[in-house]
């Protein structure tokens, strides 16, 4: 347990120029621990410690979750901030309620992030786990593959997950030891919702029989990171080559094989801060 606040600890240390840490705080279990693990080497650290509550507005308990995390904050001495959503019910019946509240989230975070921002989010190994699965179901590639980033870039801030080499047991073993108190959110028992079937059927099975499936995972989400960086570099190197303004000049592009062909799209749709598209709309 102490393993978890060494870990916090030592991540955070990376950053010396950051004026405000940024906790992504829902409430519930894992963002709780976060918190608490900055709260207790606050003085440690070069900025101030801010809580960021995304109220999404799609479930009964929704104010009183609110209401909970911001009584947390006071008795941590945090400071506390509201953005409350509202996503149309179009939005939810194309990308699905999930999907919805995760793209309307980080449109606030990438909107609010200052440039001395560090935004913090929870995930953890098991987190990361799903993910690679979950992308393994969908057809994904290399970038796909490699889940969640440690850390990266988001409007004019930086994000950082500090726990994503952590289980989720020794995230549950901190906060019983410090008697945490965190709001539970019923909907993540609904095994209709495709992460929490992962989590509460298949991936317990998985572990049962291969008890460092999730190492390997990790592992291998590694690696693709790493094939993943290594192939938009070289593409990042060469897109001058084949702009003209800010089009890419199609003739040229004969001269590249699918696979960079593929990834020099994409990093030119992010040079343009728009959408990536489908592997089927890619090809």
């Amino acid at each position: 347990m102490n393993d978890l606040l060494q870990l916090v600890q030592e991540r955070m240390r990376t950053f010396c120029n950051i004026e405000r840490f940024v906790v992504a705080y829902s409430g519930g279990m894992d963002s709780h621990v976060l918190l608490h693990i900055l709260a207790s080497i606050q003085d440690k650290l070069p900025g101030k410690i801010v809580a960021w509550h995304i109220n999404h507005g799609l479930q009964e308990q929704a104010m009183q979750f609110q209401q909970a995390c911001e009584g947390v904050c006071r008795s941590l001495d945090i400071e506390f901030e509201v953005f409350a959503l509202d996503i149309s019910k179009s939005v939810i019946a194309k990308k699905g309620m999930e999907a919805a509240a995760r793209a309307s989230r980080y449109q606030v975070f990438k909107r609010e992030l200052r440039a001395s921002d560090l935004l913090l989010l929870a995930h953890h190994q098991d987190d990361q786990v799903e993910t690679f699965f979950l992308r393994l179901l969908r057809g994904s590639g290399v970038r796909g593959l490699s889940a969640m980033p440690q850390e990266r870039i988001l409007g004019k801030g930086k994000l950082h997950r500090p726990l994503l080499s952590a289980t989720r047991d020794s995230i549950e073993q901190y906060a019983r030891k410090y008697h945490l108190e965190w709001v539970d959110d019923l909907t993540n028992q609904d095994i209709a919702i495709d992460r929490n079937y992962l989590r509460h059927e298949i991936i317990p099975r998985l572990k049962h029989k291969w008890p460092g499936v999730a190492t390997r995972v990790t592992t291998s989400a590694a690696i693709c990171t790493a094939t993943d960086g290594e192939l938009q570099q070289q593409m990042l190197d060469i897109l001058p080559i084949y702009l003209q303004g800010k089009q890419l000049s199609v003739r040229q592009l004969n001269d590249l094989s699918p696979v960079k062909i593929s990834y020099l799209i994409r990093v030119w749709l992010e040079s343009l801060d728009l959408p990536l598209p489908s592997y089927k709309q890619m090809h």
